[in-house]
């Protein structure tokens, strides 16, 4: 009787510790918890183009047969939203003389400097932080010195169109980088001198269309 005693304490004994070890077991087991972060990816960061006032500028350098030159240009407007934005741009264009104009335009030069004042019409295909884009822009570049050669006056002053395509890197809701490469066409006076017995007698003015390209790098903010 005395040992069935014992044995049922020491069972009862035992149940009861196990039953502590299985409880503290329970309460100190845990799982970690999974951290939510609100943090965008940063590539997908300023990713949204807000509408608004947007103002353009960059850095450029053209080329054509008659000479090649260096762009500095201002472009501001209004971005309806990442696929239409209008503005108006003016700039001033270096021209860097070239042995092509010199021998085909001996009578008639580009001038050193010109402004052009054109629309520009500018349309991003992503509204991402990287984009492709399109840059269209139309208007006049404008001479503000007059030429003399052999007792004509003339200006250099005509019409101006360029069509651009490149990637724009967004930086925040306004600001970003943007590379780009364009074709671009411009008016221009060329004098042809007539002869007569070996002499010159006179020129004849003709405006032509001059085909060429440029590359630009600028900044929006």
């Amino acid at each position: 009787m005395k040992r069935l005693f014992i044995i049922c304490a020491t069972l009862l004994i035992a149940n009861s510790a196990a039953a502590q070890i299985i409880t503290f077991r329970s309460i100190t087991k845990f799982e970690p918890q999974k951290v939510v972060s609100h943090q965008q990816p940063k590539t997908q960061q300023f990713a949204k183009v807000s509408k608004g006032y947007d103002q353009y500028v960059n850095l450029s350098y053209g080329y054509n047969r008659v000479c090649d030159f260096i762009g500095l240009n201002y472009i501001g407007g209004y971005r309806f939203n990442h696929l239409f934005f209008l503005g108006l741009g003016v700039g001033a264009d270096f021209a860097l003389f070239t042995p092509q104009m010199e021998q085909k335009y001996a009578y008639a030069k580009p001038t050193r400097v010109n402004i052009p004042v054109y629309l520009n019409f500018r349309t991003n295909f992503l509204d991402k932080a990287w984009s492709p884009y399109i840059s269209v822009s139309a208007g006049a570049r404008i001479s503000p010195v007059m030429q003399e050669s052999n007792e004509y006056t003339y200006n250099q002053s005509g019409l101006l169109g360029d069509i651009s395509f490149g990637v724009e890197r967004r930086l925040g809701e306004k600001s970003s980088l943007y590379l780009g490469v364009g074709y671009r066409i411009e008016s221009f006076i060329g004098a042809i001198p007539v002869y007569e017995w070996g002499y010159i007698k006179s020129f004849q003015f003709a405006t032509e269309i001059l085909h060429g390209f440029n590359v630009h790098i600028g900044v929006s903010f």
